[in-house]
């Protein structure tokens, strides 16, 4: 497969521009070590911020470099060096979330979920673009540090319980890099994947709310949503058609305040936006009612740069799926004719179409109590069965 550039889209100018920029700085000077002095000032002196500064520096690069790739369709020698030295890293765990009842190479938590999930997508998207030795290495890694750990141990991770933003993120992020590959192990992931995805369900409220605040919403919620529409995608099950999902997908909008405020508890700002990707799609796929978002999306928006969100606001204004090239699954029922009592109908071309990275709810009309089937039991028509994301 030879990747081919993909066309600039309306709206998304500054943040094409800031990815290139990004690229660029990572070519001219070298990305940080991740040394053991670094690494074990957390356990000595308490100090996390040291280790990850330089950590997610290496995902800045990361992400710049993978982006501006996919967006030129051209090699780039930078980009083989920093995955290869991504897949060097002695582990993608912060030592600040580093097991004490596991081995490290047995434990996976947020970061290490989430760079699994970028290097899986670039083993598929960087096909014909980078050197096939550091692909299949890439592969490799994410198999032994991401999904082993969980096709290969029966016993749970601690998250997998949880009521809070981890088994999203965790499970999500693990789930997405194994439909990305296409792991022989997805058999034995997705029970399980599942399991955490409903434990992350419980612990919202009957209303949609999340007691974590709304930027915790943005990660939770977030990783669910890509992994429910990759899940949808290749295998027809559809996570999202579920009215306590619809109830928790409108819940930034039931809190917005205006001018980009909000509530500011638990562990959110008062002010902050959401990722134009993650609302687009909601919009589109649900039809809830969205907060009104000005000025264009950043490559700065998400402090950690998370590939998750950045790759899936980058193709946002495509009427088909994340990646371009590739048929979106039909959209579930829209509220009003299935299930939520609270949510509103919202053509998906308000939120996504226009300039300035607007996202509006102009044509939001009141929908009608109606009722659906189960999570488990809903399919997505017309599922790419063994599809990976194209470019």
């Amino acid at each position: 497969m030879i990747a081919t550039p993909i066309p600039q889209q309306a709206g998304l100018g500054r943040l094409v521009r800031e990815i290139r920029a990004e690229a660029d700085r990572a070519r001219a000077t070298p990305a940080p070590e991740l040394t053991f002095t670094l690494w074990r000032r957390f356990a000595d002196t308490g100090d996390r911020l040291a280790y990850e500064r330089a950590y997610f520096e290496r995902r800045r690069r990361l992400a710049a470099l993978f982006l501006a790739a996919h967006l030129d369709g051209r090699p780039d020698p930078a980009l083989d060096d920093l995955l290869w030295s991504v897949c060097d890293e002695r582990t993608w765990v912060l030592p600040a979330h580093e097991s004490q009842d596991r081995p490290g190479e047995a434990f996976v938590d947020l970061f290490a979920a989430e760079t699994g999930h970028t290097l899986a997508e670039a083993a598929v998207l960087l096909d014909g673009l980078a050197d096939p030795r550091v692909l299949a290495r890439v592969r490799e890694e994410v198999d032994r540090r991401v999904l082993r750990p969980l096709y290969a141990d029966p016993a749970p991770m601690w998250w997998e319980s949880a009521r809070h933003n981890w088994p999203a993120v965790c499970a999500g992020a693990a789930g997405m890099a194994a439909l990305a590959l296409g792991s022989p192990h997805l058999p034995a992931l997705l029970p399980r994947l599942r399991g955490a995805m409903e434990a992350f369900l419980s612990g919202a409220g009957r209303d949609g709310a999340c007691l974590e605040g709304p930027d915790y919403w943005t990660y939770g919620f977030g990783y669910f949503t890509y992994f429910a529409e990759a899940l949808c995608e290749h295998t027809g099950e559809n996570l999202l058609d579920d009215p306590h999902v619809r109830e928790m997908a409108a819940y930034p909008a039931r809190i917005d305040l205006g001018d980009g405020a909000r509530p500011a508890f638990a562990d959110a700002h008062g002010e902050g936006g959401y990722p134009l990707g993650l609302l687009c799609r909601l919009s589109g796929r649900l039809g809830v009612p969205l907060p009104v978002r000005t000025g264009e999306p950043s490559f700065h928006d998400d402090p950690c740069y998370r590939w998750a969100h950045l790759s899936r606001t980058r193709t946002c204004r495509t009427p088909r799926s994340w990646w371009p090239g590739r048929t979106a699954p039909p959209s579930p029922p829209r509220a009003g004719t299935t299930t939520s009592r609270t949510t509103t109908s919202t053509s998906a071309t308000s939120c996504c179409a226009g300039t300035g990275g607007r996202c509006s709810t102009t044509s939001a009309r009141p929908s009608t109590p109606a009722t659906t089937s189960a999570r488990a039991a809903t399919r997505c028509p017309t599922p790419r069965r063994n599809g990976t994301p194209s470019r």
